[in-house]
């Protein structure tokens, strides 16, 4: 979760990229809770299309874990 978080505070669209992908992974493993989801919402609000289009695959997992 460290290398998530600080990956996804760079200003470089690769590395919230690869943060991204480190959220999916912990959450394929621990599941989405609340917290997670929310980080979610928010590279589907990246500014980036590399980070926000790839977020968005994972709308479906919003309407399930609530």
């Amino acid at each position: 979760m460290r290398l998530e978080r600080a990956l996804s505070a760079s200003n470089d669209e690769g590395l919230r990229r690869i943060a991204l992908a480190a959220l999916i992974t912990r959450s394929q493993t621990d599941g989405w809770n609340q917290e997670r989801i929310a980080r979610l919402v928010a590279f589907r609000n990246d500014l980036s299309s590399l980070v926000a289009e790839t977020a968005q695959f994972r709308v479906e997992l919003l309407s399930i874990s609530k």
